[in-house]
């Protein structure tokens, strides 16, 4: 398997992700314009995520995985993804 690139997530990070690993959201970005991010999750909860870095956006359609604690999206790039928006709120 090969790891995706990862761009601003620091180590504190990646050792809160790896303590909690049941914390994983996974979705399907639905949309992405300059360094925002809306994921449709698979219980259809909708998250507006703002990247840290426009080279980790990722393309519509992709599938992501997002670490609400650590603050980690994951697809084909890993990056720091800060929650703006949710559905359930």
């Amino acid at each position: 398997m090969r790891l995706p690139r990862t761009l601003n997530v620091l180590s504190i990070q990646v050792r809160i992700a790896a303590g909690s690993p049941s914390a994983w959201r996974d979705g399907i970005v639905e949309s992405a314009v300059e360094e925002t991010v809306r994921i449709r999750l698979l219980d259809d909860t909708v998250l507006e995520l703002q990247v840290s870095d426009a080279e980790g956006i990722p393309s519509v359609g992709e599938p992501v995985a997002y670490h609400p604690v650590a603050e980690i999206l994951t697809g084909a790039v890993q990056t720091t993804a800060r929650l703006t928006w949710d559905s359930d709120q």
